[in-house]
């Protein structure tokens, strides 16, 4: 987040961005149609997300939440851009 951002404003924007975007991002590299299993993937996929990125890096002596935000961030944009390119291309299953 922002050097010397508000805690609140920080949560604000990081809480619904790790509960919402890495699952976003799945089903569209998934390509998954029905709304239901898309929401359910979503939610499901940020909780895991948001419980083990930060868990791994306690465990690994590392804890860092700037760090745990970075690697969701970076995930996520990684697998957004896989689910886009998979979009364009014909073949892709």
């Amino acid at each position: 987040m922002a050097a010397g951002a508000p805690a609140a404003l920080a949560a604000a924007v990081a809480v619904p961005f790790v509960l919402v975007a890495p699952g976003a991002a799945l089903v569209l590299l998934l390509r998954l149609h029905d709304p239901a299993t898309g929401v359910t993937v979503v939610l499901l996929t940020g909780i895991a997300v948001g419980v083990l990125v930060p868990s791994i890096l306690l465990y690994a002596g590392a804890w860092s939440p700037p760090a745990a935000f970075g690697i969701v961030a970076g995930a996520t944009f990684a697998a957004s851009i896989l689910g886009m390119v998979r979009e364009d291309d014909p073949e892709a299953p």
